[in-house]
């Protein structure tokens, strides 16, 4: 977790602090979780704070959360592409009876938000309302729920709403009423749901009266209220003062005929401030000219209209600077062509800049809404439906002679402008006009292009939006004075780089060479949907993925796509990435342009040592292949040394090459080593088509019979075997009912993962007796039993080992110490021999995990040791007396205590899973009930006591695991299990 450290600073930027204004420090902290918090937070941790102390003095401002919250974790990757993945787990989370009700809520909120954008407004409902009762909560207390519940109402039709949904609406009005009663959200819901003219306008005047604002009438009191069916009432006296500055407001005009008198009413209700209203018509083939030129005609004094046009389309950002050019105010704003403006909107403009001497901007707030005024917003977050309008975006004249004009890009220049604006003149330079109270009221079209698909307000997350948002910053942080930033009207050079589908006419060379990270995001290299259901633990992370890639995931071996292997590239062209210094996706981006790599090179396949026989050829594949090995890619080897001992060839498939030496003996034992990047199944995840079909390409080019996945988490290997019809064995080496930890990773039930395996799988491989029992059974017709193995030779060379006089006996555990390996249960042990039986020495192999660290910085006995991670087992076993395996879930098979026998150690274990198959009561060791620290260590000091006994009890495990679980049994019993799968295997 220390990129976590690396990018906070991008991840707290535009955040508002979690709120704890209305709770004492008593109340705040008892939700708090300390060790949550230094985890989550190293960079508290490393300093040595007080984790309650720094949250309440400074998390909370930084947003930083003060406890563990699923929901919210999966809420942010619900947006960056892993709907397929977190969908299920939040709806699993709202049934969970373990989590808490924080929890629960925000998995509602969630889940509504995501509905209320697919518009399944039944869904919306359904989720926010269990057992009929709004849900209420959240830190801080939002209105959100109420909101959505309320706009989800309305979209149905009265009759369906009230005939379905008694009551519901009154509930959220009520919440409304009694947690918000004077905000405008409220006023607005009850604006929607009130329905009739009088009531809306009745809650909407209320709210505008209470600010000393004008009120509201129907224009046209024959017709419905509507968004343009809007005016000020005409009845209220005129008492603004008249400002002598005057205001010119541009307003781009394309296709706008049945709006336009809507948005110049408007602005020609404006009070207390002069007017020159820049109408820009970009080419409109309706009849838009001829209803500017008929108002020109009636402009109130204060105002005047001008009328431009352009002779081709150029788009809304061009529409803009044509006016600019053109504008003679003092403030200079734009308006768009289909929106409503309160009459008083200008005025607090100006007056927000007149009161604010050093700022050089103003923006006002607004409101979305339907043309028959159903009043919503896209995506609610914590602004609720009231939020700061960009298009209102008021600038002194001094601004466009420093910053110039628009980037004429088709979407997003206006919030470039704004942010551009701030990093020219710094905190401060940007006030709001009465936040909080809607000046205006946003026109919402399905076809505007906020909702289409590449351009939709969705794609600032991870798509288009994001990428030039992203550019521009960098530009804008290069700036050294205020004048850097200034862009004119037709720019020769670009400054920075924009997306291709953003840019209306062919891009201006660049004013730089691209960078690396400018030539990442212009290409397809990186996908970040993929990148969050690839990497697991980014799904809890709440970080954006490509800035996380950029920050630490390339250098930790990431991949950025499904067409590029990190890995795999720098494997293959390690000399000239060191030569170079370059990252190898930069590396390969620069080769691309040079036209000097292929696909093949983003995907490299290395012949391996072994000639091909005329022989059925299998495509073997990992499921990981890290620096550190453990028994996944072990057992990959003993599955590889089994189907050379029967003169198969073999493909072997890995999703990484991070490992040198595993890859180096991989090549020597197979015909064919390859690297795609894939990662595990997940419930609700598909298959990547990009991914299948690099696994498919590899099955033809290499004339692979057979794909056999070396576990059940694998997905796109099968999928596609099934595409080139050939058969699809799953090797299971998991008992999902007694994983928690896998389920939890997988998001799937140990009954859902059973279906799936026997769905994707025409050949099922169990690892033992109990996982084959686990699938169906043994006399299944898909499931056979092919017991493991593991390199016997170097531990049957290990001498039978007693202590001698005075010696320590030395018990090992060799596991890769998380927590599910029993760490907790083997301190219990140790703290019961401390003291009877001091002579007895427990010493821990493995990595130095978290979980270990937690053991060690928590005062652990003197007998306890930690001994680090070993490259081989006989290292460990060469130095220990008997092995422990105390795992918390059942083992589905025991390769520790299956090298523990070999090496003649015997062995004190847990009586589950697959244990009993391997250990035989008194004659190979000991088993006790799960949980009974007491037994084992009532064994340990029997075997401490008895050397003969150990020594009688290894010799007999030795000979049981040479005569059951060597590798000849392990070959035979696969090729009976293939023979099942017919020619050519039989």
């Amino acid at each position: 977790m220390m990129w976590a450290t690396v990018i906070r600073a991008w991840r707290n930027r535009g955040k508002t602090p979690i709120s704890n204004a209305k709770a004492s420090e008593r109340e705040a902290r008892k939700g708090f979780d300390p060790e949550w918090y230094l985890a989550q937070y190293p960079d508290v941790a490393a300093a040595g704070l007080d984790p309650w102390q720094h949250y309440w003095h400074h998390g909370q401002f930084e947003y930083r959360l003060p406890r563990r919250n699923r929901a919210q974790e999966w809420d942010h990757a619900l947006w960056r592409g892993g709907e397929h993945v977190v969908l299920p787990r939040l709806r699993a989370l709202v049934e969970s009876d373990e989590a808490s009700d924080e929890e629960r809520f925000t998995a509602r909120l969630a889940l509504a938000r995501w509905y209320r954008w697919k518009e399944q407004w039944g869904e919306v409902i359904s989720i926010l309302t269990p057992q009929g009762v709004l849900i209420e909560g959240g830190v801080p207390l939002t209105p959100n729920a109420a909101l959505l519940l309320v706009e989800a109402g309305c979209r149905l039709s009265r009759d369906a709403w009230e005939a379905g949904h008694p009551g519901l609406l009154d509930q959220a009005l009520a919440f409304l009423q009694r947690a918000f009663p004077d905000t405008a959200d409220t006023a607005l819901a009850q604006a929607n749901a009130w329905g009739t003219r009088n009531d809306a306008l009745q809650a909407l005047n209320r709210f505008y009266a209470r600010r000393g604002l004008m009120t509201l009438t129907p224009f046209d009191s024959a017709l419905p209220l509507g968004l343009d069916n809007l005016a000020a009432s005409a009845a209220e006296p005129d008492s603004t003062p008249v400002a002598q500055a005057l205001v010119s407001v541009i307003v781009p005009v394309y296709n706008a005929e049945a709006a336009l008198g809507t948005v110049l009413r408007g602005l020609f209700a404006q009070r207390g401030v002069r007017l020159e209203i820049l109408a820009v018509d970009d080419a409109s083939t309706d009849g838009s000219v001829a209803v500017l030129e008929r108002w020109q005609v009636d402009c109130p004094a204060h105002v005047m209209l001008v009328v431009l046009r352009h002779e081709i389309n150029q788009g809304a950002y061009a529409a803009r600077n044509t006016g600019a050019a053109q504008a003679t105010g003092a403030f200079i704003t734009v308006h768009d062509s289909d929106d409503w403006s309160h009459p008083e909107k200008l005025y607090h403009q100006v007056a927000a800049l007149e009161n604010n001497p050093g700022a050089q901007a103003s923006l006002s707030h607004w409101v979305r809404a339907t043309p028959a005024l159903l009043f919503h917003r896209w995506r609610l977050d914590e602004y609720g439906w009231v939020y700061p309008n960009i298009s209102s975006l008021m600038i002194r004249r001094g601004v466009l002679e420093t910053l110039g004009f628009w980037d004429e890009v088709r979407v997003n220049a206006d919030t470039e402008y704004r942010e551009r604006l701030e990093a020219a003149f710094g905190p401060g330079s940007l006030v709001e006009a009465l936040p909080g109270v809607p000046l205006a009221i946003g026109r919402a079209s399905g076809d505007s292009l906020s909702q289409q698909s590449a351009s939709h307000l969705t794609s600032q997350f991870t798509g288009m939006r994001y990428h030039y948002m992203a550019a521009a910053r960098q530009w804008h942080a290069k700036a050294s004075a205020p004048a850097d930033l200034y862009l004119s009207k037709h720019p020769s050079i670009r400054p920075f780089q924009a997306p291709v589908a953003m840019v209306r006419a062919p891009q201006a060379p660049l004013s730089d060479a691209l960078t690396d990270e400018e030539r990442l995001r212009a290409s397809s290299l990186f996908d970040p949907g993929w990148y969050v259901e690839r990497y697991i633990d980014l799904q809890s992370a709440m970080i954006e993925p490509f800035e996380h890639f950029l920050a630490v995931g390339a250098s930790e071996g990431r991949d950025p796509g499904p067409d590029f292997s990190t890995t795999g590239y720098a494997r293959r062209y390690e000399e000239a990435l060191s030569t170079s210094g370059q990252a190898a996706w930069a590396h390969y981006l620069h080769a691309l342009e040079k036209g000097q790599a292929t696909h093949h090179d983003a995907l490299p396949v290395w012949p391996g040592e072994r000639a091909h026989a005329e022989r059925p050829t299998v495509l073997l594949c990992a499921h990981q292949a890290g620096h550190t090995l453990f028994g996944a890619e072990r057992s990959l080897l003993d599955v590889l040394d089994a189907m050379n001992t029967l003169a198969w060839n073999v493909v072997v498939l890995l999703p990484e090459a991070g490992n040198a030496a595993y890859e180096a003996t991989l090549k020597a034992r197979c015909k064919a080593l390859a690297v795609v990047p894939y990662g595990w199944w997940q419930q609700g995840k598909a298959c990547h088509p990009a991914t299948t079909a690099h696994v498919r390409r590899l099955i033809e080019r290499l004339n692979v019979d057979a794909v056999h996945a070396n576990t059940l988490v694998l997905d796109e290997p099968l999928a596609a075997a099934r595409e080139a019809k050939v058969p699809a064995i799953t090797h299971v080496r998991e008992l999902p009912a007694f994983d928690a930890a896998l389920c939890q990773t997988l998001g799937a039930t140990p009954a859902q993962l059973f279906a799936r395996t026997h769905v994707v799988s025409d050949l099922i491989i169990a690892n033992s007796r109990v996982v084959a029992q686990a699938f169906g059974g043994p006399a299944a017709p898909c499931v056979r039993v092919v017991p493991n193995t593991i390199d016997m030779a170097p531990l049957l060379a290990l001498p039978p080992c007693v202590p001698g006089p005075g010696q320590a006996f030395r018990v090992g555990m060799l596991s890769s110490n998380l927590p599910k390996k029993g760490l907790d249960d083997l301190v219990r042990v140790a703290r019961l021999l401390e003291h009877r039986a001091p002579s007895i020495r427990l010493e821990l192999y493995g990595p130095r995990s978290a979980a270990l660290e937690r053991v060690l910085a928590d005062s652990p006995p003197a007998n306890l040791h930690d001994m680090g991670y070993v490259d081989t087992p006989a290292e460990a076993l060469a130095a220990v007396h008997t092995v422990v395996n105390l795992s918390h879930f059942q083992e589905s098979f025991g390769r520790t205590v299956l090298e523990a026998m070999a090496a003649a150690r015997p062995v004190v274990a847990y009586a589950w899973g697959a244990l009993p198959e391997l250990v035989v009561e008194e004659q190979t060791g000991y088993l006790v009930p799960f949980g009974k620290a007491e037994a084992v260590a009532d064994h340990l000091v029997y075997l401490a006591r008895s050397p003969r006994s150990c020594l009688a009890l290894g010799e007999a495990g030795r000979q049981r695991a040479r005569a059951h679980f060597g590798p000849r049994q392990l070959a035979e019993a696969l090729r009976q299990g293939y023979e099942t799968l017919g020619a050519p295997w039989a």
